[in-house]
């Protein structure tokens, strides 16, 4: 009987405990501190409150040992996922970031989502400001209600005074949020980096070489699009930590080229020029041996919280960066001198492998976009740029019962987006996804409603082994 009671009381404990530590959308739990520091990681979800001006929840973290008798920064990071209708996905990843600190400050990470029908949420694009859906509308305006209720709680809460701009960081997708919301609230923000976009970077200026840039690119309709004028001065002191890998690739940087180049070195000069000549403060960096994977690792992490670290407050100051050896990522991956393919698709057909399907909703694919499938276990943008810049890529499609032929080559599709899928089981194979989105105007709709016969052309043919005699790239009937 004793130690029955012994385990009752035991199991009364344990859930006292978990209810203390889980803290609601709509909680009033004073924090249980160690005096005036937190004793444990404390995550706090908070649920959308359309009356205090936001549709989407968010979740705020206080790291362990924070004290809550000095004013401090708030850490602030985006989401970045797949476009996937459940808004659970979203949450998930929004969970996990938030438990990701660069300077060990208390951290906000908004629910954002990343619906089809919206596809710029995640990356502040233009449909932000022109929707008429409330619930879409001036996302970033939505997350600014989002800090400042967030700030409010804490001072009720915890006593913890939060000043009034952010230490923002973020990569790819959620790089291009975070940068675009910094040149739109630069009094928001009091430091941050960016890296890894491969849409190009928003410049302060209107035009380049005589050509408009419209927001994505420049400020030309900045005004009209969100409602105020840039305000070079208060961006100009902001500091600002912008990298790329040197293998990244370049779709969105068109507008800065003179000619046509896959160099990222021949093109981020130009940006760092133009913020030399406005004296803004940017520190550029180009990491050799690195591709879109540049964010994960932990060298250029430490790099990213290196500069945040020396730059929070007034201050400007520019870092040493690493730099990797040339011969740092080719030690660590696999090259391959051939490759073989084992199926080709195209990307909206319903015979796709889920997994498959699933990674290339993330950029909307046209109708046109294909998919080859190779068997080896490609699991860096890197390998797949080497390899073909080592051996060429060039293929014919040939009609089975007829006499189309379309060739595809580096010239007529977009050979630089890749989707890694390390360890994607396809038929028992390890397989790389090539994205190719078809740029020529030959190959129309109706051509999708024949089948074709994937050839490799002579050029290559030593590189690129068909597993079967025949691969068919099979007719999509309307």
């Amino acid at each position: 009987m004793f130690i029955k009671k012994l385990e009752n009381l035991a199991l009364l404990i344990l859930l006292v405990f978990v209810m203390l530590s889980v803290v609601g959308c709509d909680s009033q739990t004073v924090s249980d501190v160690d005096g005036d520091r937190q004793p444990r990681t404390e995550i706090i979800e908070i649920e959308a409150k359309p009356e205090e001006g936001f549709h989407w929840g968010f979740y705020l973290s206080l790291p362990q040992g924070l004290n809550f008798d000095e004013p401090t920064y708030m850490e602030a990071e985006v989401t970045n996922t797949y476009q996937d209708s459940k808004y659970k996905t979203h949450k998930e990843d929004a969970e996990s970031r938030v438990q990701h600190y660069r300077l060990g400050k208390p951290k906000i990470t908004p629910v954002i989502p990343n619906f089809a029908e919206n596809p710029g949420l995640q990356s502040l694009g233009p449909e932000t400001f022109t929707t008429n859906d409330e619930e879409f509308y001036r996302i970033d305006l939505q997350f600014i209600n989002m800090f400042d209720y967030a700030r409010d709680y804490l001072k009720e809460e915890y006593g913890l005074e939060i000043f009034d701009e952010l230490i923002f960081y973020g990569a790819s997708s959620s790089g291009d949020w975070v940068h675009r919301f910094t040149m739109i609230h630069p009094d928001k923000v009091t430091a941050m980096s960016f890296g890894a976009t491969t849409t190009g970077m928003m410049m302060p200026v209107k035009e380049w070489q005589g050509q408009e840039l419209n927001y994505r690119y420049g400020i030309n309709d900045f005004k009209d699009l969100v409602g105020k004028p840039f305000d070079l001065d208060t961006y100009r002191d902001v500091s600002k930590f912008f990298y790329l890998g040197e293998y990244e690739d370049v779709t969105g940087y068109y507008h800065f080229m003179d000619e046509p180049t896959d160099m990222i070195k021949d093109i981020l000069p130009r940006y760092e020029q133009i913020y030399e000549d406005l004296d803004i403060n940017g520190q550029f960096v180009i990491y050799n041996a690195t591709a879109h994977e540049a964010p994960i690792r932990p060298e250029i992490s430490d790099d990213v919280r290196k500069f945040l670290e020396v730059n929070v407050g007034d201050q400007y100051v520019e870092i040493d960066p690493y730099q990797f050896a040339e011969n740092d990522f080719f030690d660590e991956f696999e090259l391959y001198d051939e490759v073989n393919i084992i199926d080709i698709f195209w990307a909206k057909d319903s015979n796709v492998p889920d997994d498959f399907q699933a990674a290339f909703d993330l950029d909307e694919p046209s109708e046109l976009d294909i998919i080859i499938v190779t068997e080896e276990g490609f699991v860096s943008e890197i390998q797949a740029h080497e390899f073909i810049e080592r051996n060429g890529f060039l293929f014919e499609l040939v009609e089975t019962e007829g006499d189309r032929t379309f060739e595809i080559n580096s010239q007529n599709v977009s050979l630089n987006y890749y989707i890694s899928i390390p360890a994607l089981d396809y038929d028992e194979l390890k397989g790389f996804l090539f994205r190719l989105e078809i740029t020529n105007e030959d190959i129309s709709n109706e051509d999708r409603k024949v089948d074709y016969k994937l050839k490799v052309k002579e050029e290559v043919s030593d590189s690129y082994n068909l597993l079967a005699d025949e691969i068919i790239l099979e007719s999509l009937d309307e």
